[in-house]
């Protein structure tokens, strides 16, 4: 998967694939990296140590995630 970004309300997410066994997705917004994942449930979540992504946002990525493919 090619990285790509993705505009929610206001912010442009940039989106890019860490690993896939486990799937682990690399987002930066406004200078500021985060990682989610996907768990064996197919719930996404935030893996980041720092700081959080909110749920919405969580789920808005995996979603265009999973429609390019994964």
């Amino acid at each position: 998967m090619e990285a790509f970004n993705i505009k929610i309300n206001s912010d442009i997410y940039g989106v890019r694939l860490k690993s896939q066994k486990p799937l682990r997705i690399n987002v930066i917004c406004q200078h500021v990296g985060y990682e989610i994942g996907r768990d064996f449930f197919g719930k996404w979540y935030d893996n980041s140590r720092m700081s959080a992504l909110e749920d919405v946002i969580i789920e808005e990525i995996g979603n265009s995630v999973e429609a390019r493919g994964l």
